[in-house]
């Protein structure tokens, strides 16, 4: 997909030093070249996000380890509900 038809979700850390403002300018610039860039909110809604086709891309600066965690667990679990399920549905068929 290209980036003109693509919505994109970032996240900016609460420093205001060099890396957030190449974030912001990454945000401008992206801002006039996309469908749009959102600001969600906690790292792992952004990417369940991603994961679920509502937007094709997320960035963010110096993300911490348990946001990834945060984000793992959250498909992690998605996984364990999607397999019961298949299974509970196979044995009702």
């Amino acid at each position: 997909m290209k980036v003109e038809r693509a919505l994109l979700i970032t996240g900016f850390g609460y420093e205001h030093d060099d890396a957030w403002s190449t974030n912001m300018e990454l945000f401008k610039e992206f801002t006039d070249v996309s469908r749009g860039v959102r600001r969600l909110g906690a790292a792992a809604v952004d990417m369940c996000h991603v994961a679920l086709g509502i937007a094709e891309s997320y960035w963010e600066y110096r993300l911490k380890p348990w946001d990834m965690a945060a984000g793992v667990l959250v498909v992690f679990f998605i996984l364990l509900v999607f397999f019961f399920l298949l299974k509970y549905l196979s044995c009702r068929a």
